[in-house]
């Protein structure tokens, strides 16, 4: 079963939050990884089969970050009026508002949901 989560997080926080949804991800692939270093003799071909479908779902994952990710970068270039005239950035180009919105939408709501991760990697800056 799959959900959508929607939430919302400070532009300049998106990277370091989406780091921690692909840290989530990366450790999926270790654990795939782990299993099949693990798997019997036995039962090889039922634990292929498992390690591929977790595989098949990280990098589904994975894609659907990638683009958030491209289709917000160029939705702030595209609000930049420096960058009006120039050239258009790698990635999946957005077509119409519906699409930007759609992007957007899966970026809110999210401050709450990476809180306690993102916490523990921001250094304090009041030390300096």
């Amino acid at each position: 079963m799959r959900a959508t989560i929607n939430f919302e997080v400070e532009v300049g926080r998106v990277p370091a939050t989406m780091r921690c949804l692909v840290l989530e991800e990366a450790y999926r692939l270790n654990r795939a990884v782990e299993e099949l270093e693990a798997a019997g003799t036995d039962s090889l071909a039922n634990d292929i089969e498992e390690a591929l479908e977790r595989l098949d779902e990280a990098a589904h994952q994975l894609r659907q970050y990638k683009d958030m990710l491209l289709s917000f970068e160029r939705a702030k270039l595209e609000g930049s009026p420096e960058t009006t005239s120039a050239a258009d950035p790698p990635g999946q180009p957005i077509h119409n508002l519906g699409d930007l919105t759609e992007t957007l939408s899966q970026l809110k709501g999210f401050d709450a949901f990476v809180q306690k991760m993102t916490e523990e990697e921001v250094p304090d800056d009041d030390d300096s």
